[in-house]
């Protein structure tokens, strides 16, 4: 499976499987263990540069949640470079870091967030929290104003003659 501009490839493969369980008529609290049996415990990440060179291949957030939500085991590349991230010399003949295990274990890569979840989540390139409209120099933002809820009956009559 290839992922395309809206979704990761992992996603994909778990939506397809879920989905696959929907037409089978597979009960909602059933799905999971369902789509793990048909799947098998283990799931390859591999994503291929330009030159065909393998790429860093770490899920990001929202691929690293849904399988730690189907408790799948991943084997992923990191790339070459000694944190294990966004190195790929020698990635071409298959000596780069490899991380073999369940995403909730110890010693799991962090996830890498995609272009798009960090516009979605307002976050600059380092990761840090861009500043957000109405906050002020020192952090604090203004007050919240609250909204006034009417009774929902203000105006309105069933029955009766207005006055």
């Amino acid at each position: 499976m290839s992922s395309n501009h809206r979704c990761c490839a992992e996603r994909r493969l778990l939506d397809t499987w879920v989905a696959a369980a929907r037409r089978h008529g597979v009960p909602a609290h059933k799905v999971v263990p369902w789509v793990r049996r048909k799947l098998g415990p283990t799931v390859v990440v591999l994503r291929f540069r330009n030159d065909g060179s393998l790429g860093c291949s770490v899920p990001c957030v929202l691929c690293q949640r849904e399988l730690t939500r189907f408790d799948l085991q991943v084997h992923c590349f990191l790339g070459a470079g000694a944190s294990g991230h966004g190195g790929t010399a020698d990635a071409g003949n298959g000596t780069g870091q490899w991380f073999s295990g369940r995403l909730s274990e110890p010693g799991a890569p962090t996830p890498v967030l995609t272009a798009g979840q960090r516009r979605t989540l307002n976050l600059d390139p380092l990761g840090r929290p861009t500043r957000k409209e109405g906050v002020g120099a020192d952090g604090a933002s203004p007050p919240p104003q609250q909204q006034k809820r009417g009774s929902g009956k203000a105006g309105k009559q069933k029955y009766g003659k207005r006055a």
